[in-house]
């Protein structure tokens, strides 16, 4: 799978993480937090991926929210605009490592 659909399946289902390297086609890195609606910043996520990528193939690596938008049945406090701002720097990001 190409690295940036990887990476907006990821952003898009908030797939699993936490599955051991080896056992997993890919490992996401889960910097986009859920939880509230601050923004990452796009050269600090390209930072924490060429920290990764130094113990990890960049090719093994996508990056996606950390557990969804709504971890509990109540919602997390951040709007869908902020949501799809987060799913937004997801693209960017990836676009701008993977391609």
């Amino acid at each position: 799978m190409n690295r940036l659909i990887g990476s907006v399946v990821a952003a898009a289902f908030a797939l699993g993480t936490g599955v051991a390297y080896g056992q997993a086609k890919e490992i996401k890195i889960a910097h986009i937090y859920g939880k509230t609606g601050a923004l990452e910043d796009a050269d600090s996520l390209k930072r924490r991926i060429e920290q990764a990528a130094k113990y990890v193939p960049l090719e093994d690596l996508c990056l996606s929210p950390q557990c969804g938008f709504s971890s509990t049945h109540h919602g997390n406090k951040l709007s869908e605009d902020e949501q799809w701002r987060k799913l937004e720097r997801v693209v960017k990001v990836a676009k701008e490592v993977w391609q």
